[in-house]
């Protein structure tokens, strides 16, 4: 049976007239094809039983769009899928509006982040895509403008030096330095960064990088670094002496 064939069958009946696939399970050793699907209506065992009868194996889920909901499957996706969009945007970057069947999305971003987004021109219907096969919907992603905050340098002034020791650390092994000669030899877990301390070290994957300028005029580096428990946005002013070994790292490691 075509998955068209099968949605106009059980959308006869009325717990599940605005049914949707979400996905098909094939289990090759029982040779049978299991047909989740998503109702956004209360369905009776009567119309459970249709959906049975059509493909022999459903199992129906009840799932009402909600902006909260749809934000977490918004950044689920961009994890797994587009990690370097995952850096751009946070939850408090993604606006839903919901009127009737038609849900509209939006992300904030800046001049930088609009020319990555315009650049991978699938990434938005991939999430459209995405979101229909979950939700009872019709969805309708955009960018929109959004100034975000970026390094603002300050004076350099005397603070209170704290040393919190993290909770959590690891050997750092097969590193080379760029800046420093003196390779620190223990690294913090990104996750237990959550303390104030003049001196730390992370270590991890650089998973996304963007040229930036200060409001002073001075170039730096954004990237995002990443290990098995975190990331973690960071900025780097550039060296003349090290930019080559850095960019050339950088690249390397996305």
């Amino acid at each position: 049976m075509m998955q068209e064939d099968f949605l106009t069958d059980i959308r006869k009946n009325d717990g599940l007239k605005n049914a949707v696939l979400h996905k098909i399970t094939v289990d090759t050793h029982r040779r049978e094809c299991t047909f989740e699907i998503v109702s956004d209506l209360t369905y009776t065992s009567a119309d459970s039983a249709a959906a049975q009868h059509a493909v022999r194996a459903a199992v129906i889920t009840k799932l009402v769009a909600d902006p909260q909901i749809i934000v977490h499957k918004i950044l689920e996706y961009l994890d797994r899928n587009h990690r370097a969009a995952a850096a751009c945007i946070r939850a408090e970057d993604i606006e839903v509006r919901i009127e009737g069947k038609n849900v509209f999305f939006s992300f904030g971003v800046d001049a930088a982040e609009r020319g990555f987004f315009e650049k991978n021109e699938q990434l938005l219907p991939g999430i459209e895509k995405m979101l229909s096969r979950n939700f009872c919907n019709v969805f309708k992603g955009e960018l929109v403008d959004k100034a975000k905050e970026g390094i603002v340098e300050e004076e350099d002034e005397e603070e209170e030096v704290f040393d919190y020791r993290p909770a959590r650390t690891f050997l750092i092994e097969d590193f080379a330095p760029i800046d420093e000669p003196n390779v620190p030899k223990i690294a913090t877990y990104l996750s237990d960064c959550n303390f104030t301390s003049d001196s730390l070290t992370v270590c991890g994957q650089i998973t996304y990088i963007q040229d930036r300028v200060s409001q002073k005029g001075k170039p730096y580096l954004r990237f995002t670094l990443s290990d098995t428990t975190d990331r973690l946005q960071l900025s780097y002013f550039i060296r003349k002496k090290t930019e080559e070994k850095v960019r050339t790292k950088c690249s390397t490691s996305v």
